[in-house]
């Protein structure tokens, strides 16, 4: 690719970036997905006939988003459209207790099983390719220092790689720390891991579940800790701007 072909596309990728964040696209992104998150919660809820709770936003979440917000406000709308829930009578509470275990609680576990181990892998091989990386600038400063800083002021092909390779590479390396550290992947294994030891508690509680009453009360509890992940969620990523360089 030629310099000119390059500054094309850079100028390109800086335009799209910067449009971007003017229009807000990420933040709306991002509150659509919390929207999302909630209508699939309450697909639960209109199937088993039970109300959803309303939205209790902590204090210390206070800058994920109000009760006034546009998603907020679009869920009560979309839900207030709905006939209202009678809850599910005696002879059918059992098939749909296994429908919510099995398409709800166990589809929980497996995505933050999954995600988990993703997020885990990679960071790991992010840490190990910037610490191979950092030793593999010191090796080339080494052996430059030992074996060319006496020699005569004449560069070798060698001499030119080995030089090259001291400057650039701990710039690849911080690069892969900031991927690291941007993407979160630290942080998003330890989210997941603890959402699906909650969540195993939960899947062995819904086996003990015999009454439409003991259904609703775990489904609220259920809501709640989706409600709770979604909006730590919201609250981290919302305000992230989009940056044309990492």
């Amino acid at each position: 690719m030629t310099a000119s072909k390059s500054l094309r596309a850079l100028a390109v990728i800086f335009f799209l970036v910067t449009y971007a964040n003017s229009r807000g696209t990420h933040k709306k992104w991002i509150e659509t997905r919390f929207l999302a998150e909630r209508i699939r919660s309450a697909i639960y809820f209109a199937v088993c006939g039970v109300e959803t709770s309303p939205i209790n936003i902590p204090p210390y979440m206070g800058m994920a988003h109000r009760p006034d917000d546009w998603m907020v406000k679009t869920f009560d709308e979309i839900w207030s459209g709905l006939p209202r829930m009678k809850g599910c009578a005696a002879g059918h509470c059992r098939t749909l207790i296994e429908y919510v275990h099995v398409r709800w609680i166990k589809d929980q576990m497996t995505y933050h099983r999954g995600k988990h181990t993703r997020a885990k892998r990679i960071s790991r091989i992010l840490e190990r390719s910037g610490l191979a990386i950092f030793f593999a600038a010191m090796a080339a400063a080494a052996i430059h220092l030992i074996f060319y800083s006496a020699q005569e002021p004449q560069t070798t092909k060698l001499e030119s790689f080995l030089i090259f390779s001291a400057i650039i590479l701990p710039a690849v390396g911080a690069a892969i720390g900031g991927i690291r550290s941007h993407r979160e992947y630290s942080r998003m294994e330890k989210r997941s891991k603890n959402m699906e030891v909650v969540l195993s508690e939960l899947d062995e509680r819904f086996l003990s579940i015999a009454t439409p009453e003991a259904l609703e009360s775990l489904l609220r509890e259920t809501e709640e800790l989706m409600l709770r992940e979604t909006q730590d969620w919201l609250m981290l990523m919302r305000f992230v701007e989009l940056k044309p360089a990492a």
